[in-house]
């Protein structure tokens, strides 16, 4: 076995494991896992299938396994995160299996330890999100072609690309353009060979355009025309009418190339790394093998597209899809230049100077990605610390204020999802699970808030025999959209935001409030809990009590009873 080789198997090793610690130990669930997993837990297999709550979009195929994964093993995050867990280290060693076949074991060493080491790649195995499945799919898929092209005239191959790519749409939204850029690689070999293989090519495409429209009825559809959705990702969106279009351009392209090798990367790491795609694209079609610079840039292209048309926002996440193939390319067009360079050296003096290059970029990929394997569970730690206050304020009777942006997380923590209350469940839907709920996270408000009853946002727990005291105020959104880039729509919450939520928290006093929040901004001037709070205090509320979740997550008592005005002690950020 070559050197390079031997160096790639311990990049996947060393990769599964780095992703196996931050998968055991990534903690809480942060805001989008949240809002996603109450999606997943509320629903049944089928209900899956339609529009999500919660601003939420992902491939029924992708929810349909973790589903199925949480109804065996439970609802713990480890179990939600399972299926990214898996699908994150496999796609390393993919990356490996079709590199081999594309651009050779030095180059396919060159991504596979770059993978490995990738920030990105490392967190989205250990997230309830679908963008490590994107990956998988999509090597999966040009494998898959693959596999076709090397022997065109085993007819059952081309029927089995054709079942993998219904599979994949189901599984991963821009399977679509994986399949559009394989789809036309192939069309040759299916012109060159006899009509079996032409109709094999043209009943799957008949196929995966079905399965497309089945699943644009009934989910992509709505996401894709929905306007909360399509103001939040279009910042990010290839717009050539936008005054921003060559940042854009430049982003989207960083968002394939750069930002996988390191999260806090730079516009000159953003240009080189792009410009080595583009240029590894004409080195591939200059030795003619376009079919697998198609292969491997296209899917990219075909989402370029896309984003053009708005359609598909190509920021770092949804065009994870497109990177392992991009550090292919890459890799490949690198390993050329290497073996140009050691062309007159021994084979053996080669793969080292090539292994030195790899552990350069790995050492360099790598250490950005210490910071998610020094703290993996640094993100908003809410799940100890919202069920501490769920237990303390159910046993001493004490009301709890949630701020609209810790919802999704506080009704993932404190739910039992053995025996899930159903009612409770769908009271917290209605309120803030659709995106023009006044308790939705990221709810728009016009101008100043409403002087209307707002007592709809409050949960009525039954405690004892004679009365019901609202145990659960629901915060009111501050009015505040925030888009995936950019400015938000506006720079503070609306006015009389403030006041009004510090008067229902006041009126709830018995004297005394739990206030949980989470996913505040805080130490920015975005920090929406600091005018909160100092309303709070200004009402007459003393904070006599901070629990903290990291930099992330709080908890604040605060009590109405001017006996404990001179031994409250407010925390120091509020």
């Amino acid at each position: 076995m070559r050197l390079t080789a031997r160096l790639a198997f311990v990049a996947i090793i060393v990769g599964g494991a780095v992703r196996f610690w931050v998968f055991t130990r990534r903690g809480s669930l942060f805001l989008d896992e949240a809002s996603l997993a109450l999606n997943v837990l509320a629903r049944d297999f089928g209900s899956l299938a339609a529009p999500l709550d919660w601003g939420q979009a992902a491939p029924v195929g992708f929810l349909w396994i973790v589903k199925a994964l949480s109804s065996v093993l439970g609802s713990g995050e480890w179990v939600l995160r399972l299926w990214p867990f898996v699908a994150g280290v496999a796609t390393v060693w993919f990356t490996w299996v079709v590199g081999r076949k594309t651009v050779g074991a030095p180059g396919a060493a060159f991504a596979t330890v770059a993978l490995a080491c990738s920030l990105m790649a490392i967190r989205y195995s250990a997230e309830v999100k679908p963008y490590a499945t994107d990956a998988l799919v999509a090597l999966a898929l040009v494998w898959a072609a693959i596999k076709v092209d090397e022997r065109p005239e085993h007819h059952v191959r081309w029927y089995v690309f054709g079942v993998a790519g219904m599979a994949g749409l189901l599984l991963s939204l821009p399977a679509a353009f994986v399949l559009a850029a394989a789809g036309l690689a192939l069309y040759r070999s299916a012109w060159a060979g006899d009509e079996q293989a032409r109709s094999a090519l043209a009943a799957s495409i008949v196929a995966w355009l079905v399965t497309f429209g089945a699943l644009w009825v009934g989910t992509l559809q709505d996401a894709a025309g929905g306007a909360y959705l399509r103001e939040y990702w279009a910042p990010v969106m290839l717009d050539p009418t936008a005054p921003d279009f060559a940042a854009r351009l430049i982003r989207s392209l960083a968002s394939v190339t750069a930002t996988p090798l390191r999260w806090t990367g730079s516009i000159p790491l953003a240009l080189l790394a792009s410009a080595t795609w583009v240029g590894a694209m004409f080195w591939l079609a200059q030795h003619r093998r376009g079919f697998i610079a198609l292969l491997l840039a296209g899917p990219a292209v075909f989402g370029f597209g896309a984003s053009l048309l708005g359609a598909y926002p190509m920021s770092d996440r949804l065009a994870y899809f497109a990177a392992p193939l991009a550090l292919l390319l890459m890799g490949g067009a690198l390993a050329a230049i290497v073996d140009r360079l050691t062309a007159r050296l021994s084979e053996r003096a080669r793969d080292v100077a090539t292994i030195g290059v790899v552990l350069v970029i790995g050492a360099g990929v790598g250490s950005d990605a210490m910071r998610i394997v020094r703290a993996p569970g640094s993100l908003e730690p809410t799940r100890e610390l919202f069920r501490g206050v769920h237990t303390d304020a159910q046993r001493d009777r004490i009301p709890v204020y949630v701020f609209a942006r810790a919802t999704p997380a506080w009704a993932y923590a404190t739910t039992d999802w053995r025996t899930p209350d159903r009612a409770h469940v769908d009271f917290y839907r209605q309120i803030a699970g659709r995106t023009d709920a006044r308790g939705h996270e990221n709810y728009q408000r016009a101008g100043a808030v409403s002087q209307g009853n707002v007592d709809a946002l409050d949960w009525p727990l039954v405690s004892d025999s004679h009365s019901a005291r609202k145990t659960e105020l629901l915060g009111l959104a501050p009015g505040v959209r925030y888009r995936i880039a950019g400015s938000p729509s506006r720079e503070g919450p609306s006015p009389g935001w403030a006041e009004k939520e510090a008067a229902r928290i006041r009126g709830a006093a018995n004297p005394t409030v739990w206030i949980v929040a989470s996913h505040f901004f805080q130490g920015t001037p975005r920090d929406e809990l600091r005018p909160l709070m100092k309303a709070v205090q200004e009402s007459g509320l003393r904070v006599v009590e901070e629990r903290r979740g990291g930099v992330n997550a709080v908890a604040l008592r605060v009590v109405a009873s001017m006996a404990t005005a001179d031994t409250a002690t407010a925390p120091k950020r509020y």
